[in-house]
């Protein structure tokens, strides 16, 4: 996918998205519907009984199969699958394969009728099936438009698995175009639990807290989810949560007129956050000051995204929602050990903010180190 041109500008002391925040639903759409992982190692299952159980030339064809569905000739991998049920029109795990490629293929109203089959017919050494041939027939009936009975099949497989990441997160995705904010905000923060390391459910539940007006759950977001992917056009969406989010209730009149509103009624639904508010508002709003002495945009966003995440980490985290407790957590770790730094000079760099990328290239050294320690997680 290629980038987004948007560019940051500087209108006095506030930066600004020049066309504005993209919506949630653009999101929605780009990473709707994950399915992770792509198939199941046949090799591993050891067979309870002569149904489940495949000769040597069953798996070498149903490995070519899978292998022509990885490389994305699903209408090939189609025609193996059912070449192969036709000799065992019980296998479950023939199924469940067929209804995946069918997915990948668009041919949903058929995925629906596989993904049912293997689901019914996952049972002893089959029984692990039963989840993702039932997540698969969700996508498949949200991709119809129907978007109800999508949401009855999700929860049944939730049942089944329910901390599965992309479960979770296909879940949340279909419970958002459903206006569920609540329930597909939660959802989204399971999959991100279960999976840390996959950054799709970090982008899709700062948009969804986004979405919901939940401003620091957010921003805290955001900036986690751009350690995982800080250049894509969904990082850019992060960016411009982080930069939006910093700056509510910020006005401007002139350089010497800055008013701050703290909203005293501010939700506290995940936690309470009127201390780091008070911070996030105080420190955009001196951004002229900063300006006047010399430093750049990016400088400004830094300086404020790094007293936030140390005022979020003195605060505590008693009351708040486990995901974000976990997201204070890895953001207190790189505050400690200063690299909050070079994570948003490098995300801001990569949107051409003025000044990130002469602080990278005068800092390779840290920004070097931020690597480092992402990989090691």
């Amino acid at each position: 996918m290629m980038r987004h041109s948007a560019v940051l500008v500087l209108t006095g002391s506030l930066l600004i998205w020049p066309a504005g925040a993209l919506l949630a639903q653009e999101l929605m759409q780009e990473t709707a519907q994950e399915s992770e992982p792509d198939s199941v190692d046949t090799t591993s299952v050891e067979p309870e009984d002569s149904e489940s159980a495949l000769n040597r030339e069953q798996k070498r064809r149903l490995g070519e199969a899978i292998a022509l569905h990885d490389q994305g000739r699903y209408d090939e991998a189609i025609a193996a699958y059912r070449l192969l049920l036709d000799e065992d029109p019980k296998n479950g795990e023939f199924w469940y394969e067929l209804a995946f490629s069918l997915f990948s293929a668009g041919r949903n109203e058929e995925c629906v009728e596989a993904g049912e089959t293997s689901a019914t017919l996952a049972k002893g050494s089959l029984a692990h099936l039963e989840a993702p041939s039932l997540a698969v027939v969700g996508n498949c009936l949200d991709h119809l438009g129907e978007t109800r009975k999508a949401l009855e099949v999700y929860r049944r497989a939730l049942k089944l698995s329910p901390e599965e990441a992309t479960l979770n997160f296909n879940y949340a995705i279909t419970l958002a175009n459903e206006g569920e904010l609540d329930a597909a905000i939660a959802a989204a923060g399971q999959a991100v639990i279960s999976k840390p390391e996959w950054p799709s459910p970090h982008f899709v539940l700062a948009q969804l807290y986004d979405r919901g007006d939940y401003r620091v759950p957010a921003f805290f977001s955001a900036l986690r989810a751009l350690i995982l992917e800080p250049s894509s056009p969904r990082a850019s969406q992060a960016v411009s949560i982080l930069l939006q989010r910093l700056q509510a209730g910020v006005s401007r009149k002139d350089e010497t007129n800055i008013t701050i509103n703290i909203d005293p009624g501010s939700s506290k639904k995940f936690g309470d956050f009127s201390t780091v508010e008070l911070m996030m508002s105080l420190s955009a709003g001196s951004w002229t000051l900063e300006e006047d002495a010399g430093l750049t945009p990016a400088d400004s966003v830094v300086s404020s995204v790094v007293s936030v995440v140390k005022v979020a980490g003195e605060v505590g985290s008693e009351g708040v929602e486990p995901v974000l407790v976990e997201t204070l957590a890895v953001l207190g770790t790189l505050s400690e050990k200063e690299l909050i730094e070079p994570l948003v000079y490098r995300s801001l760099a990569e949107f051409q903010v003025e000044g990130a990328e002469a602080w990278l290239q005068e800092n390779p050294s840290r920004l070097m180190e931020l690597q480092l320690w992402i990989n090691e997680q």
